[in-house]
Parts: structure tokens; C-alpha cells; sequence
């Protein structure tokens, strides 16, 4: 099993903004300033970094799974020519029924993943802009990320009511995922000693 922490990404209100649509041709995809450069960062840090998202509009037949993996290339092209990096894995739940169990707050996506990347969301993170996201994440013991970004801004007031104080008391809010990026690479970084240097003339 991968020893890295693993951090899982949804795409749409994250990485790139949210459409009034589905984002499905590498034209709709606009990335949020800063989330490309903040996941070449993220890996060069040495997180295991996967994109987690639901794409309903497969079953609806608005598009098929060829679409979205054409989209998932052109972030992967990105992020070669930004950092010479990938992600360690791109996963999408095809199906529109809210209770699937590919579906957030569903855990079977962090469980597929886990299975078959051979990576552990043990001490992970995972980072979306919809209670839904938060809850996947709080179900199965993953740290919850909340971004300001796409829905971020109206999930927060909804993490403020009553029957959500302990999904709340468990996530970490921040303005977007480079705020994020920033946070969780200082935590990683080791430990600046605070012993004064001695100065070259001191004996």
C-alpha cells in the first residue's frame, strides 16, 4: 500500500468553475485562477492527488464516458506542461441516482479507489465545494475540505445549521484550493529548528 496521504479532488467548483450546464468538452473547462498550478505543487510535495467527481450526465445521455475522459486529458496535459506531473488517478460515477454508491455522501468511490490504486485515504483529505462532498468525506473518516469556490460560499452558510454541527466541527474551510495547497504543504513541511545560529565571530 502507497504511504503518501492521499487527497481527493472534486472537479467541477474546485478545479474549474461551475457552468449553469455539465462540463463535458475541453472548451467548457476554465480552470479556477491558481487550482492547476496549486495540484502540480500538491505532487510535488509528494501527495497522492485523484479527481473524485460525478458526472450524472452520462446516464441522462447528454454525453458519454469518451467526453469526460477527453476533459480529464486536457488537465492532464496541463498539468505536464505546468509541472511535469499527473494526477495519480482520474475517477468519475457515471450514474444520476443521488443514492448510488459511487455517489457522494456515498463512500464507494473512496473504496474503488482504495482497491484498485492500491493508495489509503487514512489520514486524506478530500476537497469540494457541496455538502454532499463534506459528507462522502465525514462517512469515511476523511477529513472534509471546504472551498469558497463553485457552491463553496452557500455550503458554508448550510454547514451553519443545527443538524450539520458535527460535519461542521469536522471540516476546514478555505477561499479556494490554492489557500489549501498552502495550508496543508506547511503542515507537511519538517520542523524549522528555532536555535539561534551562532554568529562567525562568536566563540
Amino acid at each position: 500500500m502507497d504511504k503518501r496521504i492521499t487527497i481527493g479532488l472534486a472537479r467541477d467548483g474546485v478545479i474549474n468553475k461551475r457552468l449553469d450546464g455539465y462540463c463535458y468538452t475541453v472548451k467548457d473547462f476554465k480552470p479556477i485562477p491558481g487550482s492547476l498550478e496549486s495540484i502540480v505543487n500538491l505532487k510535488q510535495f509528494n501527495f497522492a492527488v485523484v479527481l473524485m467527481n460525478a458526472e450524472p450526465g452520462i446516464e441522462h445521455g447528454m454525453y458519454d464516458s469518451y467526453a469526460v475522459n477527453d476533459v480529464e486529458a486536457h488537465i492532464s496535459k496541463i498539468l505536464y506542461q505546468k509541472g511535469n506531473v499527473d494526477l495519480d488517478a482520474y475517477y468519475h460515477c457515471p450514474f444520476a441516482d443521488p443514492n448510488d454508491n459511487g455517489r457522494m455522501p456515498q463512500t464507494g468511490m473512496f473504496r474503488q479507489i482504495e482497491r484498485e490504486v492500491f493508495i489509503s485515504f487514512h489520514k486524506g483529505f478530500y476537497v469540494g465545494d457541496k455538502l454532499e462532498d463534506l459528507q462522502g468525506a465525514y462517512n469515511f473518516d476523511v477529513t472534509p475540505i471546504l472551498v469558497r469556490t463553485g457552491f463553496g460560499k452557500l455550503t458554508e452558510e448550510r454547514l451553519k445549521r443545527p443538524e450539520n454541527v458535527e460535519l461542521a466541527a469536522k471540516t476546514k474551510v478555505f477561499n479556494d484550493l490554492a489557500a489549501f495547497q498552502a495550508w496543508v504543504c506547511l503542515k507537511k513541511m519538517p520542523p524549522v529548528s528555532l536555535t539561534p545560529a551562532l554568529h562567525p565571530n562568536v566563540k
